[in-house]
């Protein structure tokens, strides 16, 4: 309820104009009145929006409901031994995979060991007996035609001293292998068919070699050499290295 600023009469609220003088209800008025109305509906406004949210999240809780409390630790838990799970079978197949490379090189190392055992060379002596027996008789015409065919190998030889130099243990022969021994011969032969012959003593005790003397001697071809005659010659023999010599007697 209002009353006429003019004559007091009282006015609705509503009211623009007074019953009773007519006079016009102050702007001031409508104002507040409009402002009250604006207020009231801000307020409703308001009202209605948040009517509005809480509908809207009660959907949505509706649609999607929030799982309980309860079983997000037990989730939390389950995804932690899942992991635990994978790391654990990863370290094992890593053990797995270390292992058999150290094997492999345990096995590499153990087979490489036993290969240089069985290639190294074991030391053998060799009889005086043995080896004589592991040494041929070859033609003497072969060999001075092809030497280094006959190079390194084991070779036995019956023949006659032609020439001697001592050089201490060291001795140098010059002997000759004639194709009989019948006395004419050893004469005839013996300077026709000749090798050089290198000795070295077993011991100073050793029964010295003599020209003339007739000996069997044991050891290897070893090519050729060259040596200077009495008359300035250049001659080409083959080469023997005797490991052993057996004295056999003197020429008749």
């Amino acid at each position: 309820m209002k009353y006429c600023e003019k004559c007091g009469n009282k006015m609705a609220d509503d009211s623009l104009f007074c019953s009773k003088c007519g006079r016009k209800v102050a702007d001031a008025e409508i104002t507040d009145k409009e402002e009250k109305t604006d207020e009231n509906k801000a307020e409703n406004a308001g009202k209605n929006r948040t009517d509005v949210q809480e509908e809207v999240q009660s959907n949505v809780r509706t649609q999607y409901p929030v799982p309980d409390s309860d079983n997000v630790p037990v989730q939390k838990k389950s995804g932690k031994l899942k992991g635990c799970a994978v790391i654990f079978i990863v370290f094992i197949i890593f053990c797995v995979i270390v292992g058999s490379c150290v094997a492999n090189q345990s096995d590499s190392s153990k087979g490489s060991t036993s290969s240089n055992r069985t290639n190294t060379p074991q030391a053998s002596y060799e009889t005086e007996a043995e080896y004589k027996a592991s040494c041929k008789s070859y033609d003497y015409d072969s060999i001075e035609r092809r030497p280094a065919d006959y190079a390194g190998k084991r070779a036995v030889f019956k023949c006659v001293v032609n020439q001697v130099i001592e050089n201490g243990n060291t001795i140098m022969l010059r002997v000759g292998v004639p194709n009989s021994w019948d006395s004419w011969k050893i004469i005839t032969e013996r300077y026709d068919k000749e090798f050089r012959v290198t000795y070295t003593k077993k011991s100073s005790n050793e029964d010295r070699i003599l020209e003339d003397d007739v000996i069997r001697i044991y050891g290897e071809l070893n090519n050729t050499t060259t040596y200077e005659t009495v008359l300035h010659a250049q001659r080409t023999i083959p080469d023997f290295k005797a490991k052993y010599i057996e004295i056999i007697g003197k020429t008749e």
